[in-house]
């Protein structure tokens, strides 16, 4: 089953963190959250993959602007297991991303972009949504 959930409009600046809560399908191959600028501008595609594109438990972030994805970013620490619930924070810093999963560090990811506002929120894949905020 694929999840979708799109959240416009809203504000994500530097010095906030966005706490997502939900539960990773058991049979997924991966899942993505994209936030961004619109639904086509991203300053962070954060996609863990199960078993998808040749990578397995990787997790593959990147960005993309102008319709044009940049240089793929790739870490094997894989903290995910199919039927869990998990929560991910995303520390939004002015020259990067950070994310945590039970907060506890996994990456960083460069602010490619430069954006000072962020106002979109994309979660594909196999994740149901339980919560989220911005802090």
């Amino acid at each position: 089953m694929s999840s979708k959930l799109y959240i416009k409009n809203f504000e994500f600046a530097p010095g906030q963190v966005l706490k997502i809560k939900g539960i990773i399908e058991p049979q997924t191959k991966s899942f993505v959250f994209n936030v961004g600028r619109s639904d086509d501008e991203f300053s962070l595609h954060f996609n863990p993959r199960f078993d998808e594109h040749g990578d397995t438990n990787t997790i593959v972030c990147n960005s993309r602007v102008g319709g044009a994805w940049g240089a793929e970013q790739r870490d094997h620490a894989f903290p995910f297991k199919h039927g869990e619930e998990v929560k991910v924070f995303i520390y939004y810093k002015p020259d990067s991303f950070e994310v945590k999963v039970f907060d506890e560090s996994l990456l960083k990811f460069p602010n490619r972009c430069g954006d000072q506002k962020l106002a979109f929120l994309g979660v594909d894949g196999g994740f149901r949504v339980v919560s989220f905020k911005v802090q």
